[in-house]
């Protein structure tokens, strides 16, 4: 049962790495179209979307009395 926790985790990890390869390019859609409000509605989206995955797992693993805590997620709740 642990390996499939730690292949699970393997996997959470290697998705917020590929998410945060895309972040940078989200900043420069921002500054690029500055003065378009519309699109900043939609990378606000954008980002709630991301913090909403990475609260969700973070009391997904926190929820299930691992040894992990909010250390592992850069000592944010």
């Amino acid at each position: 049962m642990s390996s499939i926790y730690i292949r699970s985790f393997e996997k959470l990890v290697d998705v917020f790495a590929r998410v945060g390869d895309c972040l940078p390019q989200f900043g420069r859609y921002a500054e690029r179209f500055r003065g378009n409000t519309e699109l900043h509605h939609i990378l606000v989206l954008f980002y709630e979307d991301i913090l909403d995955i990475y609260l969700a797992t973070y009391k997904f693993v926190n929820g299930h009395g691992t040894s992990l805590n909010s250390s592992a997620f850069g000592g944010y709740p």
